[in-house]
């Protein structure tokens, strides 16, 4: 079974969901007293996880280099192409996206109660179901620190928001240093990571889910972060200690690695969940079967192909 990293709008469709969502008449008890809402309200905040191909409006990153060219100027590549790239005009902006998974992480924390749920309680499955509820929050934790990573690494100062906010709280916010976004990630992901189990698979039966490999080695990026000389112009070292102590913390994990490439199922030719089992991989966001990429970067005459990212020949040329 595959998580599905779904939005789950049927549930969180307005922001004034605590008190009623209009969308489907569930009340807030409604929405916190069964698992299957739980589990939907958690998907939804993985649901906020980046992409990876196509970030830039179906543009990939590469076409942002001398390797390739994105054929349709909707995109915000053209951005770059056209000069017009600034800190108040950016490609991968995730400022929203972020704040929205962020909200949807403090929701869920601010209303888990196990009390909602004793009712189930004679279910055949209540125990197994709670095993997996009371895991929740150490995920939630997790996938806010990297939403908060995110933007700060995009962003440096960002308001630390702990908490969901109405409107008028959220127009007095002011930015927290990025020494404090980073110590924040530190201290949550050092915490979780106590909790999480090493590989989720054992415990869910899924993939994609919130690991303790996750939470430590997203630590490790944020405090490298840190020491590096655009937010540590002195050289601290001890900031430098501190990145290389939380690296030292996933290898010692002795957990994931990096195989020669006929050993990794990463490059297995059969694919689909084939690929899952490299040790290469700490963490992915995993979606559903789709054909949007095929459709987006075939060339044209292909069944629905738009030819988007294509080669330069400037990449040809680099190759016999």
């Amino acid at each position: 079974m595959i998580l599905p990293v779904l939005c789950a709008g049927s549930i969180l469709a307005s922001c004034d969901f605590l008190a009623f969502d209009e969308s489907t008449g569930k009340t807030h008890d409604e929405v916190y007293s069964t698992f299957e809402n739980q589990k939907s309200v958690v998907a939804d905040v993985y649901s906020y996880l980046p992409q990876d191909f196509g970030v830039m409006d179906n543009a990939l990153r590469e076409a942002a280099t001398d390797n390739a060219v994105y054929v349709w100027n909707t995109s915000s590549v053209y951005k770059i192409y056209d000069n017009k790239w600034a800190a108040t005009n950016t490609v991968d902006d995730v400022w929203g996206n972020m704040y929205k998974g962020i909200r949807a992480a403090n929701s869920f924390l601010e209303n888990y109660d196990e009390e909602l749920l004793r009712r189930l309680s004679l279910n055949e499955n209540y125990k197994e179901e709670m095993e997996k509820y009371r895991m929740y929050p150490y995920e939630v934790r997790a996938l806010r620190a990297f939403y908060y990573f995110e933007l700060a690494k995009r962003y440096g100062d960002v308001p630390l928001v702990r908490r969901t906010l109405d409107v008028d709280e959220v127009n007095t916010l002011t930015r927290t240093p990025f020494m404090e976004i980073i110590d924040f990630i530190d201290a949550e992901c050092s915490e979780v990571a106590r909790e999480l189990p090493v590989d989720q698979h054992d415990f869910f039966e899924e993939t994609g889910r919130v690991t303790k490999g996750m939470a430590l080695a997203l630590r490790s990026r944020a405090l490298l972060y840190a020491a590096s000389p655009l937010h540590n112009p002195s050289g601290d070292k001890e900031l430098w200690r501190k990145a290389a102590v939380a690296a030292h913390d996933v290898i010692a994990m002795n957990v994931y690695s990096m195989p020669k490439i006929d050993d990794d199922p990463l490059y297995n030719r059969d694919g689909a969940n084939t690929v899952l089992s490299s040790p290469q991989l700490i963490f992915e966001r995993r979606n559903g079967d789709s054909n949007s990429f095929e459709k987006n970067n075939l060339p044209i005459g292909f069944e629905g192909a738009q030819s988007g990212n294509t080669p330069t020949q400037n990449l040809v040329d680099a190759y016999e």
